[in-house]
């Protein structure tokens, strides 16, 4: 098990948005987003919502893998805050909790909790991850397959020897 601590949208530079798409795609089976409101504001911010959206783009069953924590900040007193996300949490999630990302209990019970949903649903997300990618290669076989016969059409009304280039 590793733990990717992979930037949101708008606090990287240019070019790591792909290398966090092409992460998520590929290693990652548990997405843990976390966000701190601020103590005045009571809403979702668009960013946090983006980020959510681009996951579900890149990784199938998002609703299924993610975990949503709303840090409750006792510096900043935020509770009231927390509590409002949480209310109005419109992204679909495994489990969302209130947690003092700051507190190391609260942060492995969280953890723990996490764990303990990988290590029962580990070879439902691999089933799935496995099934999706069988999808995705049996269509670029298709598009393969379609492209050859085009250039086939193509190729077989000149007077080049195609059948030679293709059993080369």
């Amino acid at each position: 098990i590793a733990l990717v601590d992979i930037p949101g949208l708008g606090d990287s530079k240019l070019g790591d948005e792909t290398a966090m798409l092409e992460t998520l795609g590929t290693a990652v089976d548990i997405v843990l987003f976390i966000t701190r409101p601020d103590p005045q504001r009571y809403q979702w911010r668009k960013v946090d919502t983006d980020l959510y959206d681009i996951a579900a783009q890149e990784l199938n069953n998002l609703a299924g893998r993610a975990f949503m924590v709303i840090n409750h900040s006792q510096r900043t007193e935020n509770m009231n805050a927390c509590k409002a996300l949480k209310d109005t949490l419109k992204m679909q999630v495994v489990n969302c909790e209130i947690a003092d990302c700051s507190n190391p209990d609260d942060a492995n019970q969280v953890f723990n909790r996490i764990l303990n949903y990988l290590a029962e649903h580990i070879s439902e997300i691999d089933e799935e991850y496995a099934r999706l990618s069988q999808e995705r290669l049996l269509k670029i076989q298709q598009d393969t397959d379609l492209i050859i016969k085009s250039a086939w059409k193509v190729f077989s009304d000149t007077d080049s020897d195609l059948s030679r280039i293709i059993d080369d």
